[in-house]
């Protein structure tokens, strides 16, 4: 499989602060999505993670169009404020993420931080069991078409979602 260019898509890029750090998601969608149908997709995503996260808040919403990797400032009309009451500092490195791939095999992936619960007994949880991991998994699969791959497919997402630790943060500690 050749190599695809990163600027093959346009891609929306949610900045967001918890636990006193800057993260951004970013969603991958057809060159046809608009700002405010990027704001719905990945609100609905951010709603059902809403009870596994730390207090979120919008920092700041960009777009990338396709073929170009400058990063334009657009309107949000998501949520401003998502996830459970009050900070803590070590849901920082921790996050959730969410993986699939297309039919050609191009794979995708989507991670939020800011991950409070830490008691579940493995690193990955399957949907079949978990609620919760269930629904965000059905608001990746939106019929806006955004959390598309590298190759502007639909990707078939993963029946489960890891728990983990950021690498950065390890790296880090270790110092």
């Amino acid at each position: 499989m050749a190599a695809l260019n990163p600027n093959n898509t346009q891609r929306f890029y949610l900045t967001y602060n918890v636990d006193t750090y800057n993260h951004t998601l970013c969603a991958r969608s057809d060159a046809g999505v608009t700002a405010a149908d990027a704001s719905t997709g990945i609100g609905g995503f951010l709603t059902a993670m809403s009870t596994q996260v730390g207090h979120s808040v919008f920092v700041k919403f960009e777009v990338s169009t396709v073929g170009s990797n400058v990063r334009n400032p657009v309107t949000w009309s998501g949520p401003t404020s998502w996830g459970g009451s009050g900070s803590d500092a070590a849901a920082g490195p921790r996050f959730w993420s969410f993986t699939g791939k297309d039919v050609e095999g191009h794979k995708v992936r989507v991670d939020l931080f800011g991950r409070t619960t830490n008691d579940f007994p493995d690193y990955r949880l399957p949907a079949a069991t978990y609620p919760i991991i269930q629904a965000a998994i059905d608001a990746l699969n939106t019929s806006i078409p955004i959390f598309l791959t590298i190759n502007s497919a639909g990707p078939t997402w993963n029946g489960y979602a890891n728990q983990a630790y950021s690498q950065h943060w390890i790296k880090q500690a270790r110092k």
